[in-house]
Formats: C-alpha cells, structure tokens, sequence
C-alpha cells in the first residue's frame, strides 16, 4: 500500500517517489512523454533514490527519447477523410448526420461510417467513436499483451526464466511487442 507521493529533481528531472510496503525498489518511465517514477520500501531515502535515478540516467533519457520519437497522430477533429485505426488496420472515416441514436458501422475494409446528430461537434462524435471501440492495436499485439501479463503471475520480473516462458508459450513475442511499440499513439491529453 502506498504511503504518499513526493517528486524531487535529479540531473534537471522531476522525479515521482511513490513509497510502499514492498522489498526492492521498482523505477519507471511512462508515456507519453517520459514521466520517471520510482516506488520504493518505505525505509529508502530521498538520497538513495537520488543515487539510484543517476544510476540510470542513461536509460531513462533513451527511453524518453524514444517516447519523443514514436510517431503520434494529430488531435482528431472527427470529420469525413480522417484516418482511424480499428484492430490495426487503418480506416477512413465518413461522418453521416441522421436523427436517431448514434452508431460506428465498418462498411467495408477500408470505411469507417460514424452515424450522428447533426448538432454533434467534434467532443461529442469523439465520444460515440470511443464507445463502439474494442481495440485499436491489431489481434496479435492484444494478444501478446494478454500473454506477457500471465506470464507475470508465474515470473514476475523481466528476466532470463520470463524470456523463455514467453518464448515457449509465444515465439513470435519480440515482433508483436514491436508491431505493438511501434503503431503511432493517439492524440491524447494525459493528466496525472
């Protein structure tokens, strides 16, 4: 359970400290734009957080680089000709206003019809869209997922034994967690 969240700078970054009853400490850097977190027992001080986070400066400036790079879309503005992604695969949108609910419809592999109020603006055809959506990111990529998660409940860290778990239960992982990793992010306001 955690106690309270703190954020100190360490080499110019702002540095979440999450404390917990937990035994190691565990540390982060999460989308979209490289937020560093690490939890850590709760006998660990700021100054040994400190260490730790100089430790890895190298690999959380590639990763937040990397975050930087991935490709993004703009801000959808839900309006005919748009692109939209549905189990990986790209569709363009076509905005029909009619009275009555409102509705998604796949008419064929590369349209996809949004149904709505003609007084519907861009927040609220956004919003019909997000509900009628499973997934964006193709089958496979959900999958591995899926598979990565279960493997946690049997070895919960990334090490030697996880690798070849994942690699006996799913060999083709490596190129789903690419494909899944390299799909553009959507346009989102995240908020923490």
């Amino acid at each position: 359970m955690s106690t309270n969240a703190v954020e100190i700078r360490v080499g110019g970054l702002g540095v979440q400290i999450v404390r917990k009853d937990i035994k190691n400490l565990h540390l982060g850097v999460y989308p979209p734009n490289g937020r560093v977190r690490v939890a850590v027992p709760l006998s660990v001080s700021d100054d040994a957080v400190r260490l730790a986070v100089i430790g890895k400066l190298a690999w959380i400036r590639k990763r937040q680089a990397q975050f930087a790079a991935q490709p993004r879309q703009t801000e959808r503005e839900m309006v005919s000709g748009e692109s939209h992604y549905f189990l990986g695969r790209r569709y363009r949108l076509r905005v029909v206003e009619c009275d009555g609910s409102s509705r998604v419809v796949l008419r064929n592999r590369s349209t996809l019809e949004l149904q709505v109020n003609s007084e519907y603006g861009p927040r609220e055809r956004g919003q019909v869209l997000r509900r009628w959506y499973l997934a964006k990111k193709p089958p496979q990529c959900l999958e591995y997922i899926i598979v990565h998660e279960l493997t946690h409940l049997i070895e919960p860290h990334h090490n030697d034994r996880f690798v070849s778990l994942m690699d006996r239960h799913m060999p083709q992982w490596r190129s789903h967690r690419k494909a899944l990793n390299g799909a553009p992010l959507g346009h989102a306001d995240w908020s923490y």
